[in-house]
């Protein structure tokens, strides 16, 4: 499922956000402030944690290319079993 346009629909909505909490008659009504920084506040962990699964998925397939290109070499597998032997070793 591609949660981009949703995402985007709350960007939007953030920055209507935004701009209303700049307003200073906004907190003229208490209730009103509270409901707006509750949304606001909701709205920026799910933008935040939005921006931290798109860096972790980048680093991820990142990964997996260096990981690809240096494969064919043998050199991650042999390091890789190098210290699986050494951790085995101490293990047990």
């Amino acid at each position: 499922m591609d949660f981009a346009p949703l995402v985007e629909q709350k960007r939007r909505r953030f920055q209507e956000l935004e701009t209303e909490i700049a307003t200073p008659s906004l907190f003229e009504n208490p209730k009103r402030a509270r409901e707006v920084m509750r949304e606001h506040s909701q709205i920026k962990r799910l933008l935040d944690d939005w921006v931290a699964l798109k860096k972790a998925e980048k680093e991820l397939e990142e990964n997996r290319e260096l990981s690809a290109s240096r494969s064919g070499s043998g050199r991650v597998g042999s390091f890789r079993d190098s210290n699986l032997g050494k951790a085995r070793g101490r293990a047990g």
